[in-house]
């Protein structure tokens, strides 16, 4: 058990500040109705000007080959899958020259089994070539989900197996930067899939977190052999299909959540200089979050009656930290990753004097005796996670409390390749959030299975089906001026965008994006692997860029009424409404 914070006593002999209640910590970055994130997820402070945006498939699948060929230490790559087609032979190709040329290099694949094995030519049989002419330097994983197993496992098909849980994150990491998306390495996302992609440049404490993820996971997952058989790691006395699913299931949380607690300590130094410039100046004050509702000496009871962090323990941000800062000051800094109240208080604007430390240093570690702090660490990046077969439901319960605590005024765009929310995040949209609302989906011509044949070529038309439900939930709340929902349509073109942009009052550029794998939607939540960042930016290039991005995705889309909805594109048989309220929660 983690045990509750303790009040460690100065004992120099020299003036000292009394040491702040941990709770009342606040990232002036962020804005002040979002300050609860500190306590949920590691924090990232990164330089606005090294966060790229990029908006074509072909600038993703060239950015995707030119970080190939200058990494020089580790590649760690996860996503869905890896596709057969001629551009994914140039990337394997590009990785087999890199990787001849830098004896030093590491790569590590993540991908998912059942995806990954579909058919006879496969990712598998892309990548062996890798593991013939470079053992020692390549590694591929293959994630199976613990809940396809036994009876199971062995009645249901290739591609209908996949239904029943992925490695689904979109994470493409090479030495110090990130490359996050929501598209996977195949032709279609290098050529006409519309997704959103984001790079982090220069970024050593992010890369190395998600660097980690990565290995963490491959660690748990079955490696391929170059002659196509396949075994977990050496040394491992666990399975995730073969074995205890309780064992496996716990062995896997227990990593990951002792990466992410190793990760979530770190947050005091990383923000220290940041509060500590804040508190500096006369005319701004750390702002100080109400602490009525949480019992005096017993956090730990309050975090898990309030179910606001990962897990089901929900325990796993709740942890204390203590720094001490140069010793020249003689003070100390605490932190308990414990929930806070919510502040109504209203949007913080970051003071151009605002200082936070560099994130030149390795692995994420920061010094306290550095005194140079850079003042263009403007922006901040939140990851979070969501593994919902490990009960890790970070990502859910944030996304849920962002919805949540959006400031009156405030517009959110959301975007999602596959419309199927959840019912806490409807239910959050409709009743539970101040802000408006445009959300962007696929029109049926633009969903990917389109033309898939038999069953799967229903998919589209239950999609639409999602949509129809939740438009007339909208217009019988009276909700159709704050709540409006889009399609997304290009001729030859489909859509696979997620993610969401957040304008607050009186903005006309977004202040924060959420970007990455999940869509929103049940499989997001309950089935698959799943992470998105959080970024927080004051740096006006980069919320130009930003907007930039989400005009570019919302100019060709059109707006969804009781009229569009009737054409024949939108028309639904009537046996996929009549399954829709059983098969939705595989979508």
């Amino acid at each position: 058990m983690i045990p509750p914070p303790t009040h460690t006593s100065n004992q120099s002999s020299g003036p000292t500040r009394p040491m702040r209640d941990p709770t009342t910590l606040h990232c002036p970055l962020v804005p002040k109705s979002f300050s609860w994130i500190v306590q949920h997820s590691p924090a990232f402070p990164v330089d606005g000007s090294k966060v790229r945006v990029i908006t074509d498939p072909s600038d993703f699948y060239n950015e995707l080959l030119r970080k190939t060929m200058s990494a020089s230490q580790k590649i760690s790559l996860s996503s869905l899958y890896l596709g057969t087609g001629h551009l994914e032979e140039k990337l394997v190709c590009a990785m087999r020259e890199r990787c001849a040329s830098c004896p030093d290099l590491q790569v590590c694949w993540l991908l998912d089994h059942t995806r990954g094995s579909r058919g006879l030519h496969n990712s598998r049989s892309m990548l062996r070539p890798l593991l013939t002419d470079f053992p020692q330097a390549c590694r591929v994983s293959l994630y199976h989900t613990p809940k396809l197993r036994g009876l199971l496992r062995r009645i249901i098909p290739q591609r209908w197996n996949e239904v029943v849980g992925l490695q689904h994150m979109k994470l493409y990491v090479f030495d110090d930067s990130l490359l996050i998306s929501g598209a996977n390495l195949s032709n279609d996302y290098f050529t006409n899939r519309q997704d959103r992609y984001l790079v982090f440049d220069d970024c050593p404490a992010l890369a190395s977190f998600y660097h980690n993820i990565i290995s963490t996971l491959a660690n748990f997952s079955l490696q391929l052999n170059a002659d196509d058989t396949e075994a977990m790691p050496q040394g491992s006395n666990i399975h995730p299909y073969l074995g205890d699913y309780k064992k496996y299931s716990l062995a896997v949380k227990s990593k990951i959540m002792e990466l992410w607690k190793k990760e979530c300590d770190q947050n005091p130094t990383r923000l220290a200089h940041i509060m500590h410039q804040d508190e500096a100046s006369p005319d701004r004050q750390i702002d100080r979050m109400p602490q009525k509702d949480m019992p005096e000496h017993n956090w730990l009871q309050w975090v898990q009656d309030h179910r606001l962090n990962m897990g089901t323990d929900r325990i796993l941000a709740a942890h204390t930290v203590s720094t001490t800062e140069n010793q020249s000051d003689k003070s100390q800094v605490s932190i308990t990753k414990n929930p806070v109240s919510q502040s109504d208080s209203p949007h913080v604007t970051r003071p151009d004097s605002l200082h936070s430390q560099s994130e030149s240093l390795p692995s994420g570690h920061l010094s306290d005796s550095q005194e140079h702090v850079d003042e263009q660490l403007d922006t901040i990046v939140f990851p979070t996670i969501q593994m919902g077969p490990f009960e890790i439901e970070n990502d859910s319960l944030v996304t849920n409390k962002f919805l949540a605590t959006a400031e009156i005024g405030s517009r959110i765009q959301l975007a999602s390749g596959y419309f199927n929310l959840t019912q806490e995040y409807k239910n959050c949209i409709i009743h539970g959030s101040q802000a408006s609302y445009n959300i962007l989906m696929a029109h049926p011509k633009a969903n990917g299975f389109l033309g898939a044949h038999g069953f799967a070529g229903a998919i589209p038309a239950a999609y639409t089906q999602l949509a129809k439900n939740f438009f007339t939930r909208v217009m019988h709340g009276g909700l159709s001026e704050r709540v409006k929902l889009y399609e997304y349509l290009r001729p030859n073109w489909t859509f696979h965008a997620k993610g969401l942009w957040y304008y607050g009052p009186n903005q006309h550029l977004p202040s924060l994006t959420m970007i990455g794998s999940p869509n929103f939607g049940w499989r997001s939540v309950k089935r698959d692997l799943e992470t998105q960042v959080l970024v927080f930016t004051h740096n006006q290039s980069l919320q130009a860029a930003l907007h930039q991005e989400q005009e570019q995705l919302y100019a060709g889309a059109q707006k969804i009424t009781q009229d569009s909805l009737t054409t024949l594109d939108h028309r639904v048989p009537l046996w996929v409404t009549l399954v829709m309220p059983i098969i939705k929660v595989f979508f």
